[in-house]
């Protein structure tokens, strides 16, 4: 939790939240100053190393350095990468 790897499932509430037009009720007090400023840096952070992985991912799909069979195109590739990420994700 520290680290900060995961903070973006933070980010994807609030989006959610905010789609949904409901409020956001938490047993934590307001997040203010440096704590305020530490959370919104740690949920960049983690959207950073996320893309990353992701743009890293892709690539490799779509150069052929994976163990993906030679038959399947690497377009069909990503579709079945995100198939999967969505259904175990």
């Amino acid at each position: 939790e520290a680290t900060g790897f995961m903070h973006v499932c933070y980010l994807i509430r609030d989006m959610v939240h905010f789609a949904a037009g409901k409020s956001f009720e938490s047993q934590e007090p307001p997040k203010t100053g440096l704590t305020f400023f530490f959370h919104w840096g740690r949920v960049l952070f983690s959207m950073a190393v996320l893309c990353f992985c992701l743009a890293v991912t892709i690539e490799a799909i779509l150069n052929g350095q994976t163990t993906m069979w030679d038959a399947v195109p690497g377009w069909a590739a990503v579709i079945i990468f995100f198939v999967l990420i969505s259904i175990v994700g």
